[in-house]
């Protein structure tokens, strides 16, 4: 009857081992992360990216890259400002807008894959910017 305790308790061990994750097997180590990260305000070659100056390792929580890009009106003079960057929220293959006071929009691009926020990987999003300017100056002014 002792014997059978025991194997009984082993078992149980064994059971909570497995279900507390402990083994002997090793997980595996998750692939690098990268995106591009720069700001046209201080790198003006941030705007078109065409080689892997820019690319940084994300931390492990930020799984999606980021493009914003700020159409702004001020000292009487149209200024675009780009951003890319590592992020944590945002929804992968779409851009959101945001606007703001006189002038001023922002749109908001995620993509998920190492280095997806470049120049090429976003010509969607050029895209998309052309047309809503166009629609938002009139399309006489664009064509």
């Amino acid at each position: 009857m002792k014997t059978a305790q025991q194997i009984l308790a082993c078992m149980l061990f064994v059971a909570l081992a497995i279900e507390e994750g402990w083994s002997n097997e090793v997980s595996p180590t998750p692939e690098p992360f990268f995106c591009h990260s720069c700001n046209s305000f201080t790198n003006p070659d941030c705007e078109t990216i065409t080689d892997d100056r820019y690319k940084v390792q994300c931390s492990a929580n930020q799984t999606i890259c980021r493009k914003v890009e700020q159409h702004m009106y001020y000292n009487k003079d149209d200024h675009v400002r780009v951003f890319r960057q590592c992020a944590t929220r945002g929804t992968p293959g779409g851009c959101d807008s945001r606007t703001g006071t006189y002038r001023f929009k922002t749109w908001y691009c995620h993509c998920q894959g190492s280095l997806c926020n470049g120049s090429n990987s976003l010509l969607a999003s050029v895209m998309l910017t052309v047309t809503l300017i166009c629609a938002s100056l009139g399309l006489r002014k664009c064509l």
